[in-house]
């Protein structure tokens, strides 16, 4: 057995056994996310693309990532690879207070830049449009497996791991699928696209998806 094969395996089995994200792997489940959504469709339309690029989505996935820690579901494989990000029923729908909105906009500035604002404010309002409030769901925010690690079959297992709690409480899901490239993976575990959302004129699609609950 070659020592890749044995390494991909390791990834495997702690992708299928996913741990809750604490500040001990906080740092490299942020890389691997940033990693992750570094060549994202939606991600880059709103992101600044200039030297800072790196360094501003680094950190928003870090601000994102300690908000699912702090009220969210946020699990990764122990060693880091791959990660996903949820909210449990209950707070599926949840937007961001005006309060909220306020104190995220120097974050948002710095993100996007002045000229991106407008950007970043049509998915926002994407989002919330277009979030189902009922019935009831899990909601899965972000799933990302390491730019290194990609091709592994580590976004799968970590994916299938977490629908098991989502099965067993009989619920439904939901997500936005940003990356065309994801299509296959989240069909292949039951999520179905509701509806295109174009972001006029030059924007990159994003598509709504919902998985029936199952019992």
């Amino acid at each position: 057995m070659s020592a890749d094969y044995e390494a991909i395996e390791a990834r495997r089995r702690s992708a299928g056994a996913p741990v809750p994200v604490t500040d001990a792997i906080k740092a490299q489940v942020t890389a691997t996310l940033a990693s992750a959504f570094n060549q994202d469709p939606v991600m880059n339309w709103f992101v600044r693309q200039d030297k800072h690029h790196d360094e501003v989505l680094a950190s928003l996935i870090e601000h994102m990532l300690g908000q699912y820690m702090d009220s969210g579901w946020a699990i990764a494989a122990e060693n880091g690879s791959c990660a996903t990000l949820w909210s449990r029923p209950g707070a599926s729908a949840a937007g961001m207070g005006i309060i909220d909105q306020i104190a995220m906009l120097p974050r948002i500035l710095r993100t996007c830049t002045l000229r991106r604002l407008p950007r970043v404010l049509k998915v926002m309002s994407a989002l919330d449009e277009h979030h189902p409030h009922e019935p009831d769901h899990f909601y899965l925010f972000m799933i990302g497996v390491h730019a290194d690690h990609q091709g592994q079959g580590l976004g799968s297992t970590i994916l299938a791991k977490a629908l098991e709690t989502v099965d067993a409480e009989g619920m439904p899901a939901y997500l936005e699928n940003s990356n065309p490239k994801n299509m296959p993976l989240y069909e292949r575990h039951g999520f179905k696209v509701m509806k295109e959302i174009k972001f006029e004129p030059d924007g990159p699609p994003l598509w709504p998806m919902w998985r029936e609950a199952r019992t």
